[in-house]
């Protein structure tokens, strides 16, 4: 007899560098955008292609496997619903543990199986999950929920939404961006055989037919008022924590803050979840992955205080907003464990910061790099290429910035236009038209962002290019974690960004340069650190 489960948990579908070419080179054409941005991730080389992590494995014979970081949503949900007695399941990384995941299918009799969205841009993630489950387990509920359902009834057209929501052919769908509070309800019921026509912000298929039940109620406290529970994971190498929720901010490119009002987690309750974090056997580091960790300060040296009184061994990750970075704040980030910051920065020319509300300067941004770097905190911005406003002469006032701030890494992004993003209240006057990756406003459209983006990494020497995808600055921070040395990184990522400048400088020529390709292990394997040779990734 099967025992009796109420939820699975399914954490994210990451299909991976394969998949994911093969989805855009059947759908888009080799000059489009999106094509353009996705071919400056990876090279090719001895008759296939390598993104950075693949040459990250050549060069490492030990595997330690995809499986080495907990989801930071699946720990949360999980923690939630065991806080609220709903028995739970989950599966941390989907493509990992397929066979696991059947495994429960044949030994568990499970009520439903909660999918997470969070880190989806489209729906393509979520139809291989649901169509494995109804292949392999016709009976439990499925339930899907989170950022990406949340976004598509927020910004696609009515036609369009229902058609992805019939397609993707759940019987439950949750309206929030958390939503844990809606999830347990549903649960109840379903536990219950009650009718969910009564619970708010739901899409739940009765006779064949979606009900909508669309009625906004508050913001979902749940983050707020939930420690994880990491008594209830076993040990990983790398962990996620939150200490708040939405922004306090409201930059004009991001959404982020309509996911609901700012919320802080209590001082005391960050203080228990580090404490229980830093009992993990085997844990190398972990990421704060609060959208503002650094403000305000008072409350982020508090945080920091504490780590460094309670003598805690763990290093950590998060993103910092350089202009609320001093001296004193610094030392503390350095003496809690602070191995690495990734900062927003944007832009490097004051005029389209101001056009995106960053409310931060220049001089502010150098500062902040120049007190990291004092203090050895490995640094990596993030830039937008394309905003509104954005021309010829913004593009070269970043590509100084970046050449001459001390940044270490540096990821150029395409910005990418959201309907519902502030910006889009001045359309008309910015003549913004298109979205997505495809748009073009007053002063430049995205085929010409995707070229300067191209410029940039030809130019750009004095800081390294972080790739956007399948090696992030969150696999850097790990690869230190693993004491493999910075300048080591370094090395890869300048070599594979000199391949990658062939490529895009000569398309005609696929494969890496044999010269290229021999300083691949003649200047990174055989002068490597030992310790690079027992460190194998796969993200």
């Amino acid at each position: 007899m099967k025992t009796k489960i109420d939820c699975l948990v399914i954490g994210p579908n990451d299909i991976g560098f394969e998949r994911k070419w093969e989805l855009i080179q059947s759908r888009v054409r080799p000059d489009s955008v999106l094509y353009r941005n996705m071919y400056t991730e990876f090279i090719d080389w001895d008759n296939r292609k390598y993104t950075c992590t693949d040459i990250v494995n050549k060069l490492s014979p030990k595997t330690i496997g995809d499986n080495s970081a907990l989801d930071g949503a699946v720990s949360h949900i999980v923690s939630y619903l065991n806080k609220n007695d709903v028995s739970c399941l989950f599966i941390n990384s989907y493509q990992s543990e397929k066979n696991k995941l059947k495994s429960y299918f044949e030994k568990y009799e499970i009520l439903s199986i909660a999918i997470t969205t969070t880190l989806y841009l489209n729906p393509f993630p979520l139809f291989e999950v649901v169509n494995f489950i109804k292949s392999n387990n016709v009976n439990s509920k499925i339930i899907i929920g989170g950022p990406f359902i949340k976004q598509l009834l927020n910004t696609k057209e009515s036609d369009e939404t229902e058609s992805t929501i019939k397609s993707l052919s759940a019987d439950i769908f949750v309206e929030s961006y958390l939503g844990e509070d809606i999830l347990v309800n549903v649960i109840c019921h379903l536990k219950t055989n009650r009718s969910l026509d009564k619970i708010p912000n739901i899409i739940f298929k009765e006779n064949g037919v979606y009900r909508y039940n669309r009625c906004m109620e508050g913001d979902d406290k749940s983050l707020i008022n939930c420690c994880v529970d990491w008594n209830l994971f076993d040990n990983w190498d790398f962990y996620y924590l939150r200490t708040s929720h939405s922004c306090p901010f409201r930059c004009n490119f991001c959404t982020y803050p309509q996911t609901g009002s700012y919320e802080t987690k209590n001082i005391d309750r960050i203080k228990s979840e580090l404490f229980s974090l830093n009992a993990k056997k085997g844990m190398k580091g972990f990421t704060f992955i609060d959208d503002t960790l650094n403000f305000p300060v008072t409350r982020f040296q508090e945080i920091l205080r504490n780590i460094i009184k309670s003598n805690y061994h763990f290093q950590w990750l998060s993103f910092i907003r350089c202009q609320y970075l001093d001296e004193e704040t610094v030392e503390l980030m350095r003496k809690s464990g602070c191995r690495a910051a990734f900062l927003g920065i944007e832009s490097g020319d004051e005029k389209i910061l101001r056009q995106m509300n960053k409310r931060a300067s220049i001089d502010e941004y150098l500062k902040g790099i120049a007190l990291l770097k004092k203090y050895e905190i490995v640094t990596c911005g993030s830039f937008i290429v394309g905003f509104p406003l954005e021309d010829a002469c913004s593009v070269e006032n970043t590509i100084d910035f970046i050449e001459n701030s001390g940044i270490d890494f540096y990821t150029p992004n395409l910005w990418i236009y959201e309907l519902n993003s502030p910006i889009s209240a001045m359309a008309e006057t910015l003549k913004l038209a298109g979205s997505g990756f495809n748009w073009s406003h007053l002063k430049m459209d995205s085929a010409e962002a995707t070229n300067h983006i191209y410029k940039m990494i030809k130019r750009i020497k004095n800081s390294i290019r972080c790739p956007h995808d399948f090696f992030g600055f969150d696999n850097i921070f790990q690869l230190l974690c693993y004491d493999v040395s910075l300048n080591q990184i370094k090395n890869i990522l300048i070599l594979f960004n000199q391949a990658i400048k062939e490529k895009i400088s000569n398309p005609l020529q696929y494969e890496v340069s044999a010269e290229l390709a021999n300083k691949f292990f003649r200047d990174v394997k055989r002068n490597s650190d030992p310790s690079l040779l027992n460190v194998n990734f796969n993200f």
